[in-house]
């Protein structure tokens, strides 16, 4: 507790001085900390529900905690490998390394995609979808299914999600 090392209004080491090093004890002691009487002094880091205290338990009274998206539950699933969910989620941000984007860098690239027999610049749309490998890929996807492949953009796609989404929740 807060009040076992501060005792009237100035910090009292009482052995601990020998396990601190002096730079950490004199950030310590510049900071103006004045107890209350009026005031319980209670501790901030606690132990979780399982009455167990760590770095972790620490986090989560810090941290603060967004909404995860629709489609950030989707893209991160226990049964993918990880490194697919990761892939997804840098091509959902644009921030796989294309050509396009490191062109958009400043850095030249005279690279094109190996996997079309006409290599064009590297795209996220056209790695997913409007290249002829993808297509291929979507076109076997989709026959299987049934569902006729009418050649979209990534964009399109995740904004159709999106969508869909939307009307799903109304």
């Amino acid at each position: 507790m807060l009040s076992d090392v501060i005792v009237n209004d100035q910090w009292w080491w009482g052995g601990w001085d020998c396990l601190l090093s002096y730079h950490v004890m004199g950030t310590i002691e510049v900071m103006q900390i004045r107890l209350s009487p009026s005031v319980q002094d209670t501790p901030v880091w606690t132990a979780n529900e399982k009455g167990v205290v760590s770095v972790a338990s620490a986090w989560n009274i810090f941290r603060k905690v967004k909404r995860q998206s629709w489609i950030d539950s989707k893209t991160w699933q226990k049964q993918v490998p990880f490194k697919m969910c990761f892939t997804v989620w840098r091509a959902l941000r644009d921030r796989l390394l294309t050509d396009a984007r490191v062109l958009r860098m400043d850095l030249s690239s005279t690279s094109r995609c190996c996997c079309c027999i006409n290599p064009v610049n590297e795209t996220i749309d056209h790695l997913f979808c409007s290249g002829s490998f993808a297509q291929n890929i979507w076109r076997i996807i989709c026959g299987a299914k049934g569902i006729p492949f009418t050649g979209v953009s990534f964009s399109n796609i995740t904004s159709q999600l999106v969508e869909s989404k939307d009307k799903e929740s109304c």
